[in-house]
């Protein structure tokens, strides 16, 4: 296997609770923007969501976030960490459509939208509960 180097930069338990309020924040707004049938806003705002909440399960869990701007390499800091590796496929699968929703001319369909809060939501709820353990 290939592994890739991924840069890192250090992380407090304060940067991950700031990560989650903005993982929460984009959250909600994917769901409001998907009830609306903002189908790119929606995709857009998953996935910025699920990148703050990476961000906050590998600060909470690894003391390190991602410092690159490739953000398909983030999704092997999740591996290890406590159910890391749904949130791995969930973040995977999220960031891949990146460029699709930000930067092509396409629009988003429904079903891709709903795709990516859900797996948001996954990575989400994964840093919430994160915090639970304490």
């Amino acid at each position: 296997m290939n592994r890739r180097r991924i840069r890192t930069v250090p992380a407090t338990a304060a940067d991950a609770r700031q990560f989650l309020a903005k993982a929460l924040e984009y959250l909600a707004t994917a769901t409001s923007c998907l009830d609306a049938g903002h189908w790119t806003a929606a995709t857009g705002n998953a996935i910025h969501a699920g990148i703050n909440a990476a961000d906050a399960l590998c600060a909470r869990h690894r003391g390190v976030r991602a410092a690159g701007t490739d953000h398909a390499v983030s999704g092997d800091l999740l591996i290890g960490i406590p159910d890391g590796n749904r949130p791995a496929e969930a973040y995977r699968r999220l960031v891949a459509n990146k460029a699709r929703a930000e930067y092509e001319p396409a629009p988003v369909s429904r079903a891709l939208a709903q795709r990516c809060v859900r797996w948001a939501t996954v990575l989400v709820d994964a840093a919430q509960a994160a915090f639970e353990q304490d």
